[in-house]
């Protein structure tokens, strides 16, 4: 690694480096994408996805779109359908298998984060090797590993492709300004804590359309195009009327720093290890176990998070006072971004779920790239540390990612619901409790996985076609033997998710 860095030189504050060296690390980045097509029996399937297979594949066999999503969020409103309607696309290209759907959030969210990391190393005149940093970045990310694995919220890669369209110098055009505005609007009809990233998109290039007029035509094509796509949502909404529930426990702010400590790191630690935890429920303690030695490098995780934040927070700073337009832009608003995300999240005092960092996850590696190439005229050996260490973070973080599957396929995933049973084998579970001559299989359920997943996976599975399948909690009541095959369900070895061979009860 030492070598590499030495290899990097600088030419007029542009980075320069060999061709096989720049050829490496964009291979070696797009190497770290291609580990999300790996390890597919591993896929994880748990409660929303299986709802929004079984709403899209309904309204795809139907030949409709959804106005409203099946799931209703804390605040006690349904969210919006901007999530059923790329699985019901997907249904209608593709079939309703969900790995297929899991597939196409894999292709998507890749996609649109290697055209972030692109817009980005463009915008700042980073090159080849700016590009695969921060693509590295993005794809060892733990979490955002996971969740390009889940048949879920797929709203990380519109905010993407949006951050990367206003990475440009020019004003907004009146094209750019309808395809910022139907990401916009994809979003705010995805997950409400977008509202804090359209409320700074709007509030920065409402005052650059102020200064610049020329730019007020792709604005209001904008707001138009937002609205436009978010009519359904709201046209639903007046059905469901319920009044907004606001915790409880939503507290004042104070305004100090310290109050919002936590919340500021939030958008650093879904870039590292910090907080994976959430993802093994109780099983964190026999991964690190399993891990041995290695187990240490995960204390690291949240001091690295620290680091990171301050990094990125320096890098848009500087890049909201001295930057180019493009990248004056982006840094204004993902400062405003991470204020807004921070002080919602306090003032409503939920719990903090990592998936609600899915509209901020771009803070941290635009922040690092501006300070990487901020420091590179004057202080090129500092930025060259820079880019090395978040090559080391990166690679240690993609060697994560393969320990925690090699562990979920030792384990045949997690007694919990934040991983649960792997797809595939609640698909091996179906397809050996169908191989029966009964019409009707009924489970005894004694794990934590949720019935729509079993359910829904039922439906498409081949062995299971022309039998009814039901879930019971706990033990099924009398059932016909004549029509039923009555199996109970258990975990072999918990707090790992292999699931007992099945036997008649």
């Amino acid at each position: 690694m030492r070598d590499l860095v030495q290899r990097l030189s600088v030419r007029d504050g542009v980075w320069c480096a060999p061709l096989w060296l720049r050829t490496a690390l964009v291979v070696a980045a797009l190497g770290m994408f291609a580990v999300r097509f790996a390890d597919r029996d591993l896929l994880p399937f748990i409660l929303d996805e299986a709802r929004f297979q079984e709403v899209a594949s309904i309204h795809a066999r139907d030949r409709t779109w959804p106005s409203i999503s099946p799931l209703v969020g804390n605040l006690g409103i349904a969210y919006g359908p901007g999530p059923v309607w790329f699985y019901t696309a997907v249904h209608r290209l593709v079939g309703p298998l969900p790995e297929r759907s899991i597939l196409a959030v894999t292709v998507f969210l890749s996609l649109a984060q290697l055209a972030l990391a692109a817009a980005l190393a463009r915008m700042l005149r980073g090159g080849a090797v700016l590009f695969a940093t921060l693509a590295a970045l993005l794809a060892a990310s733990p979490f955002l590993f996971f969740w390009s694995r889940l048949a879920w919220e797929v709203f990380a890669g519109y905010t993407a492709l949006a951050v990367a369209l206003l990475t440009g110098d020019r004003q907004l055009s009146l094209g750019k300004g309808a395809l910022l505005g139907a990401l916009l609007g994809l979003d705010l009809t995805s997950h409400p804590m977008t509202v804090p990233l359209v409320l700074a998109v709007l509030l920065v290039l409402g005052r650059e359309a102020l200064l610049r007029p020329a730019g007020r035509r792709g604005l209001l094509a904008l707001l138009a195009v937002a609205a436009l796509v978010n009519v359904p949502y709201l046209l639903a909404l007046q059905h469901q009327a319920r009044p907004l529930a606001v915790p409880e426990t939503a507290r004042r702010l104070t305004g100090t720093l310290g109050l919002l400590a936590p919340e500021l790191l939030e958008p650093a630690r879904v870039l590292t290890t910090a907080g994976v935890e959430y993802f093994f429920d109780e099983a964190w303690g026999d991964f690190r176990a399993w891990l041995g030695g290695a187990r240490s490098l995960l204390d690291l995780g949240p001091g690295v998070a620290v680091v990171l934040l301050f990094l990125a927070a320096a890098g848009l700073v500087w890049a909201a006072l001295r930057g180019g337009t493009g990248a004056r832009r982006v840094a204004r608003i993902g400062l405003l971004l991470w204020a807004g995300h921070a002080v919602l999240l306090a003032w409503l005092a939920l719990p903090v779920h990592p998936h609600y960092q899915m509209a901020t996850f771009w803070l941290v590696p635009a922040g690092i790239g501006v300070a990487a190439m901020a420091l590179l005229p004057s202080h090129p050996r500092l930025s060259r540390t820079l880019v090395a260490a978040m090559w080391v973070v990166a690679l240690a973080q993609v060697a994560f990612d393969q320990a925690w599957m090699g562990w979920i396929r030792a384990r045949g995933g997690t007694a919990g619901i934040h991983y649960s049973v792997p797809l595939a084998a609640q698909r091996d579970v179906l397809r050996a409790a169908c191989a029966t001559d009964r019409p009707g299989i009924a489970f005894a359920n004694r794990t934590r996985l949720f019935p729509p997943s079993l359910l829904t996976v039922a439906a498409t599975e081949p062995a299971c076609a022309g039998k009814r399948v039901g879930v019971c909690p706990g033990r099924c009541p009398s059932l016909s033997p004549e029509i039923w095959d009555v199996l109970p369900l258990r975990y072999a070895a918990p707090p790992g998710g292999r699931l007992e061979a099945v036997r008649r009860e």
